[in-house]
């Protein structure tokens, strides 16, 4: 009985300390799902816009008709718009929740309560997911009722339903995702940027990976049935959109098991984490180096296939590479301390993140593969 007093005192002063997360939800989605529900309705039921010459019964239900198929559109699982809302929501709900951990004041105060690191952290993500949840499904069933009642249509309410299904295991798999940045990091810009490279880092190496195939390598070719795939995976915002044959419940379940690893991942995290890290950059300083690399390295590639698409000079290549390289791990370095003095602080990783762009770019520049010489046997030969 104490532990769940505890809980529920705990979610209630949770809640009271994010109203306003819980009217800029409700503010967002009353605009995204009744309002626009309703000027649906007045607009297609609106005699002045029938189609022209059609007799007006006919030209009534013909509204009707597509009043339901723009609801239908508007709340399904493809609806790409839905997905880059989950995915804002996500960043407003992870951060706000576990704004504490950016300030070491608040940081000690909520650390230093007798309560396990586990039970806030529960609490926290508990109250984020309802409070999106609730508004959303509110919002979803009053727009379905709007829409029922004009367009005459059943099923409003069970596709209403479906949408938020699907948009509310996305919405946890981009909560997740925020939620390990937020325990990576101790700056609210930091964290931003942070959930930028776990969302885009994939894809953007990969279409990097593919630029240096296409430029270098005579007989690449370029198959986008196997390239879309290996993108839409790579990223997690990216898999809540409809860019492959992918079903809609697939995703939606290899979301939610995602979601539930990072979330794991991350409590492990808090647990770990240190009270001093608030206010710094980075949490973990053993994560600096690792990411550091992970992004210097594709920087100093990027540059250097810039410089050659453009001038088409191995000289410039070099030159492309070295600024950005040298750039990027400066910018990393003002971000890491704060310190303008700190720039080359790290000059021996600097150092191997070039000599690493430099040898990708070599492997594809020379061919070092051997991927334009490579025949296959006579026997594993279906056609020329």
């Amino acid at each position: 009985m104490t532990l769940k007093s505890l809980y529920f005192n705990l979610t209630r002063e949770n809640l009271k300390r994010r109203v306003w997360s819980i009217a800029l939800s409700l503010l967002v989605f009353f605009f995204l799902f009744p309002v626009a529900s309703a000027l649906t309705a007045a607009v297609e039921l609106n005699p002045a816009n029938f189609a022209y010459g059609m007799d007006p019964q006919t030209a009534l239900l013909m509204a009707r008709e597509q009043l339901y198929n723009s609801f239908l559109d508007w709340h399904s699982a493809e609806n790409g718009a839905m997905s880059f809302f989950m995915l804002c929501f996500s960043v407003v709900m992870a951060s706000s929740g576990f704004s504490y951990l950016q300030s070491i004041k608040k940081t000690d105060f909520y650390h230093s309560l007798p309560i396990s690191r586990t039970l806030l952290f529960s609490v926290v993500n508990v109250n984020s997911i309802l409070i999106t949840g609730i508004s959303y499904l509110l919002m979803a069933l009053l727009s379905a009722a709007i829409t029922q009642i004009y367009s005459g249509y059943s099923g409003c309410f069970s596709a209403a339903m479906a949408g938020y299904m699907m948009h509310m295991a996305y919405f946890l798999l981009l909560y997740a995702t925020m939620t390990v940045s937020v325990m990576l990091t101790g700056h609210l810009l930091v964290c931003l940027l942070g959930f930028s490279v776990l969302t885009f880092w994939g894809p953007a190496v990969i279409t990097l990976s593919q630029w240096l195939h296409a430029t270098w390598l005579d007989s690449y070719y370029d198959n986008s049935s196997l390239l879309l795939p290996a993108i839409q995976r790579s990223s997690p915002f990216l898999w809540t959109l409809d860019m492959t044959d992918t079903p809609a419940e697939s995703r939606a379940a290899v979301a939610l098991a995602a979601a539930v690893i990072l979330l794991l991942l991350a409590l492990l995290l808090y647990k770990k984490r240190k009270s001093e890290s608030a206010g710094h950059a980075m949490a973990f300083h053993m994560t600096e180096a690792p990411i550091r690399c992970l992004i210097v390295i594709p920087a100093g590639i990027f540059g250097a296939m810039v410089a050659v698409t453009a001038l088409r000079s191995d000289l410039f290549a070099l030159f492309g590479l070295l600024c950005g390289a040298i750039i990027t791990h400066c910018l990393i370095e003002i971000i890491y301390h704060s310190d303008f003095k700190r720039l080359f602080s790290h000059k021996l990783q600097l150092l191997f993140c070039t000599l690493a762009s430099l040898a990708i770019i070599a492997v594809f520049r020379f061919d070092l593969m051997g991927y334009d010489s490579y025949l296959p046997k006579e026997d594993q030969v279906e056609s020329v």
